[in-house]
């Protein structure tokens, strides 16, 4: 089952439930900047007994959400920050310059998979975001700061609209945040989901 639930909390605050079999995943906006992270219930939910530094959850090849996720990480991939914009503008075909090494200044694409470290620490401080592509789904995996540094260590992951670190990905994931509001609208209109 994968499935979209909406909440809106605040003047500038809404956000998303991506339900799956492993678990929900919390996407948030508040004002330019979104965050992502395990739903982990405080205490409620029994899917999440034990305390862990690390929370995997499949998104399957059952709905438009996997498609949302498929052309982020092919945006990514191919280093093109806008081509999953649900705007048709110029920049949409707009590639990184090749001195922009993704694999070794930033990061952002090792291994074939994605791995944003939050821009609410520094680099090596900070949450961990992985989506592997899988044969049939993807994985994405939030990884606990380590670092001896944060007292209240967390899973959340900022991704930050004037990040520095990933170059214009952070545009990237605001164009996923729109894509879900817009795969929402669709499927509330079909009385299929809900505003919490």
């Amino acid at each position: 089952m994968l499935k979209l639930d909406k909440v809106k909390y605040g003047n500038n605050c809404e956000g998303f439930y991506i339900i799956t079999d492993d678990g929900t995943i919390f996407v948030s906006r508040i004002d330019f900047d979104l965050y992502i992270r395990p739903d982990l219930g405080f205490g409620k939910n029994d899917k999440y007994p034990d305390q862990k530094n690390e929370y995997s959850f499949k998104i399957n090849n059952e709905n438009e959400i996997y498609d949302i996720f498929d052309r982020l990480y092919t945006a990514i991939k191919t280093r093109k920050p806008y081509s999953n914009s649900i705007y048709d503008f110029e920049e949409k075909n707009y590639i990184l310059p090749s001195y922009v090494d993704l694999n070794s200044e930033s990061k952002l694409f090792v291994d074939d998979r994605v791995c944003w470290h939050s821009d609410e620490f520094d680099y090596d401080e900070s949450s961990i975001f992985f989506i592997n592509k899988e044969d049939d789904c993807f994985e994405l995996t939030f990884k606990q700061s380590e670092s001896t540094k944060i007292s209240h260590p967390t899973f959340d992951v900022k991704i930050s609209n004037a990040s520095d670190r990933y170059f214009h990905f952070s545009t990237t994931f605001m164009n996923m945040y729109h894509e879900l509001d817009d795969y929402y609208e669709k499927e509330n209109n079909k009385g299929l989901a809900r505003v919490l």
